[in-house]
């Protein structure tokens, strides 16, 4: 049986399930991202299909955009995007990388990021 973890870092909220059961992890995969509007700022909450091994942040320029990267065993490659409709945020994808998905979330201008 599966239980819910739900886990905090740098302001992300990964929300995953784990299985109890014994064998190979499946790949990680991003299921859902969802960005809340929290006083002045955002919460972004990414469901993943277990838990992480680790994860880490930072901001890219040009064009400006934050990218989450979470460590797991890839998945196959690729990129799907996930609907958002904020006041800040633009869009949010997700794409596959060697050391497990990347989340990339793209502000609505120049002037509000990171």
């Amino acid at each position: 049986m599966a239980r819910p973890i739900v886990a905090t870092m740098l302001g992300l909220t990964l929300d995953v399930a784990v299985a109890d059961g014994q064998g190979p992890e499946p790949p990680l995969v991003v299921r859902k991202v969802r960005v809340e509007s929290v006083g002045d700022g955002r919460r972004v909450m990414i469901t993943l299909n277990r838990a992480p091994d680790g994860g880490r942040g930072s901001r890219l320029d040009n064009p400006l955009r934050l990218e989450i990267d979470i460590d797991g065993p890839p998945a196959e490659a690729g990129q799907e995007p996930f609907p958002v409709m904020d006041e800040v945020v633009s869009g949010v994808r997700a794409r596959a990388r060697e050391g497990g998905p990347s989340i990339v979330l793209r502000p609505q201008t120049e002037n509000v990021c990171c």
